[in-house]
C-alpha cells in the first residue's frame, strides 16, 4: 500500500454510494407505507379489517420468518 493508494479513497466512494441507495430505497418504502395507511384510514376500510388483527399480525411475523429463513441465499 503506497503513500497515495487511490482504490482506498474509490472503495469509500463506492461504500458511500451504496449507502446512499439504500437510504433511498428506505426511504421509499416508508413512503409507501405511509401512503397506503392513510389511503385506508381515510377510506373507512381498516375498520372492517381491524377485526381480523391476529391474522395480520401472524402474517407478518410468518413472512418475516420466511425472509430471515432465505436471506442467506440471496445474492448481493
Amino acid at each position: 500500500m503506497g503513500l497515495y493508494d487511490r482504490d482506498y479513497i474509490q472503495d469509500s466512494r463506492v461504500q458511500g454510494t451504496f449507502a446512499s441507495r439504500v437510504y433511498g430505497w428506505m426511504t421509499a418504502g416508508l413512503i409507501v407505507t405511509s401512503c397506503v395507511a392513510l389511503g385506508l384510514y381515510f377510506s373507512g376500510l381498516y375498520r372492517s379489517l381491524f377485526s381480523f388483527w391476529w391474522v395480520w399480525c401472524f402474517a407478518t411475523l410468518g413472512v418475516s420468518f420466511f425472509i430471515n429463513s432465505k436471506i442467506q441465499t440471496l445474492s448481493v
